[in-house]
């Protein structure tokens, strides 16, 4: 939960890791906004949505990113 995010009350972030393989999984990452004003409502609608999707998204990229880097240097 956080409340840091800009016209919004409470944000609640789930992230569920799922096993497929034993060496992959499956993130499902849902998000939850709780949002009292009709006008905040409309803001995250129109904008924020779009803008934490594409951060979320560059996150995952960039720890992937990591991932592979770690691999690479622990193999060697």
């Amino acid at each position: 939960m956080t409340k840091s995010i800009p016209n919004t009350d409470i944000v609640y972030q789930f992230y569920t890791l799922s096993p497929i393989t034993a060496d992959s999984c499956n993130l499902k990452i849902e998000i939850f906004w709780e949002i009292k004003s009709l006008v905040k409502k409309l803001i995250i609608a129109l904008f924020a949505k779009r803008v934490l999707v594409k951060n979320t998204r560059n996150s995952l990229d960039l720890l992937f990113q990591l991932i592979e880097e770690r691999q690479g240097i622990g193999s060697s």
